[in-house]
């Protein structure tokens, strides 16, 4: 519509086009924004070309919060919204649409001047992978990102540091983009303040002696707090990013990984108190 290319007419939308569905291609998740999209683009359409009909055919129409007044806004002013169920998708040849209506159980057929398809929102699959094995991070069965705590830490990953913002995290609106990016800044700026970083006293650490640089500590460590180093000939430990949950000291075959007030004599020691 931007380039003025549009002329009007009869615009037909179908909503949830390959999403919320498993198979080759498809997108299991809501990507949030379609319905919303739709619904703005409907509305302008209806006021820059009022001889235009316009169709919006969804299986669930997603205009949570605010959004709602647009929704409503939108019928008032003559968009046609009609449901469809996934098992009688409409179909589509050329610009003929075909949809079953269910507020009378018949089929509607249109020669459509404009198809319009939501298709949904994707990662960056590729690029996310890499940037996730490059920082130790953690991206879902789709490709987006995985933060620390979905209700408490929504802009903090499992390894500290690095903070998450925007559609790399999940489809959202620009306005919810804006608000985990001030979120994430915060929490960014608050580490940056801070004159010192002190680890927690009961990190894990490793003996000199008995490591034989085998990598299976740094394979196990979910927060990427560990690495080999060439120089030294043996596994280093990140005090600030390690988080002391031991599954270093469990893999390691030779007890060179330990965690400080946690070797075996003190555990043992703990155990003799307890019984």
């Amino acid at each position: 519509m931007d380039s003025g290319e549009f002329k009007g007419g009869r615009v037909v939308m179908i909503q949830c086009v390959d999403s919320r569905e498993e198979g080759e291609g498809c997108r299991p998740y809501c990507s949030r924004v379609c319905c919303t999209h739709a619904i703005k683009n409907a509305r302008r359409i209806l006021k820059d070309h009022p001889e235009s009909s316009v169709d919006v055919l969804y299986r669930d129409l997603r205009a949570y919060g605010d959004f709602e007044k647009y929704y409503q806004a939108a019928r008032e002013e003559g968009v046609i919204f009609t449901a469809f169920d996934l098992e009688k998708r409409p179909g589509v040849e050329g610009k003929k649409v075909r949809w079953i209506d269910n507020s009378f159980g018949g089929e509607v057929s249109v020669d459509a001047d404009y198809v319009v398809l939501s298709v949904g929102m994707v990662p960056q699959v590729e690029d996310n992978l890499r940037l996730a094995s490059l920082y130790g991070l953690e991206v879902d069965d789709s490709g987006f990102f995985v933060e620390k705590n979905p209700k408490a830490a929504t802009t903090d990953f499992v390894r500290p540091g690095l903070y998450l913002a925007g559609t790399a995290h999940a489809p959202k609106h620009f306005e919810e983009t804006i608000v985990q990016a001030l979120a994430a800044a915060g929490r960014a700026g608050a580490l940056l303040s801070a004159r010192e970083l002190i680890a927690p006293a009961n990190v894990s650490y490793v003996d000199e002696r008995l490591c034989s640089r085998c990598g299976l500590c740094v394979e196990t460590c979910p927060y990427g707090a560990r690495e080999l180093d060439n120089e030294m000939n043996l596994a280093v430990v990140d005090p600030l990013i390690c988080k002391a949950c031991g599954n270093c000291v469990a893999i390691c075959p030779n007890k060179a990984a330990q965690q400080y007030g946690a070797t075996p004599e003190q555990v043992l020691a703990k155990l003799d108190e307890l019984i």
